[in-house]
């Protein structure tokens, strides 16, 4: 008689055992039991199937937690504040044994809870898109392998890419590299070693020369591992280069460069960068493919600020707006076509509301027939104060973000 196991924990020990193992009887026993806990534990098993590689139990819980699942949208807003966290999908599909899942994952799961679109939830999401936009295009790292011909130090990367550089160079850029590495001979010459590939290397050896500087147009794809090497080599100038590249992007990419920053450690530099995806990107559904390389926790962590500070935000311009009609001056906040529109719609509502308030008539509806002197400066003072109030919770909001992020830890598998 096959054993009754009574807790998931202690079953998902056991199966973990029987496969490292190979008892095959022992693993199919034990993955056939782990169905019983598909009423009960959805996400506690989710999680462990992940980790396991087992897909079709992933797919089960899945199924069942779409079907006990809140279904409020992260974004939805009503009666002028936004549902609670624990009451929207992707608050209430995370439990802390998630935390050894990707983000990828537990983006997949949520997606689906909310789409009923089925997917592989174990599995790197290759077909999506949005994925396929932001793979990175491949350079070739042999236009630039540094064939000085008064080279005195021969690199071989992990793909055997091999760059002829100076070692008074290397040794300025880095104080470690030349230390304790490892070399072969190689035609009476000595090739120094490194686990990195030519791609990597290639980008951070062009940071070293001073005629072969870092390109700001450089594909955002290829700079975490750069900027990893960089911190792991002391290379000051290097991870200089790096930073201000991705701030550069920070407009435009944030997601990228949020992602770039939190994986290699720069948390501050993180949550700096949170602040123009806190407001300002609806996250919940967008997916990149560094996600299946960071923890579950770090892009948890990061929608539930963007929660916290939307509801701030929406306190904030209550204070501003009318209540004479519903506004919803919200619905800008997912564009960043104009800050300037943005920031001063509740004060715009408000004081033009405030121009027709002896009127039974609507100014949206019937137009504004009343006019006064002082709107503008009005406009702009009220603007400023607004501005000012929204960037404050920002702020603040980005460094609970950077608390958050600094708490978990290792935030990539």
């Amino acid at each position: 008689m096959d054993p009754v196991i009574s807790d998931l924990t202690l079953l998902v020990e056991m199966l973990e055992a029987a496969m490292k193992y190979e008892m095959i009887v022992a693993t199919t026993i034990l993955t056939n039991h782990l169905r019983t806990f598909v009423q009960d534990e959805p996400l506690k098993l989710f999680a462990a199937a992940y980790r396991l590689h087992l897909e079709e139990i992933a797919s089960l819980a899945a199924h069942r937690w779409r079907e006990i699942a809140p279904k409020e949208d992260d974004n939805t807003v009503g009666k002028g504040k936004l549902a609670d966290w624990k009451q929207t999908i992707a608050g209430s599909s995370y439990i802390t044994d998630m935390a050894g899942i990707s983000a990828g994952a537990y983006f997949r799961l949520t997606e689906f809870v909310r789409t009923g679109v089925a997917t592989s939830f174990t599995r790197r999401q290759e077909s999506s898109s949005l994925a396929e936009e932001t793979l990175p295009k491949i350079l070739d790292p042999s236009l630039h392998s540094f064939k000085f011909p008064d080279s005195d130090l021969t690199i071989l990367s992990s793909d055997q890419m091999r760059f002829h550089v100076h070692q008074i160079i290397i040794r300025l850029a880095s104080p470690v590299i030349l230390k304790d590495a490892t070399f072969i001979e190689d035609n009476g010459k000595q090739v120094l070693l490194l686990p990195e590939d030519g791609q990597t290397l290639s980008l951070l050896l062009r940071s070293c020369y001073p005629s072969t500087t870092m390109n700001a147009t450089i594909d955002i794809q290829y700079i975490p591992s750069c900027l990893r090497a960089a911190v792991k080599y002391q290379m000051t100038k290097v991870i200089d280069n790096m930073i201000t590249i991705l701030k550069i992007r920070t407009r435009s990419q944030p997601l990228d460069v949020y992602f770039a920053f939190i994986m290699n450690g720069f948390m501050e530099e993180g949550a700096e960068v949170a602040q123009n995806i806190l407001i300002f990107k609806p996250l919940s559904s967008l997916y990149h493919p560094l996600m299946e390389r960071l923890s579950a926790l770090s892009y948890h962590c990061l929608l539930e600020q963007r929660h916290r500070c939307m509801s701030c935000m929406l306190a904030i311009g209550s204070n501003y707006e009318s209540d004479r009609c519903n506004s919803q001056w919200w619905t800008p906040m997912k564009s960043t076509s104009s800050d300037f529109i943005y920031l001063a719609g509740p004060v715009v509502e408000r004081r033009l509301s405030y121009l027709v308030q002896k009127s039974n008539s609507c100014y949206r509806c019937d137009g504004l027939s009343q006019t006064d002197s002082n709107v503008t400066l009005d406009l702009h003072t009220q603007s400023i104060k607004l501005k000012e109030e929204f960037e404050s919770s920002i702020a603040e909001e980005a460094l609970r973000l950077a608390t958050c992020l600094h708490d978990c830890g290792s935030i990539e598998l």
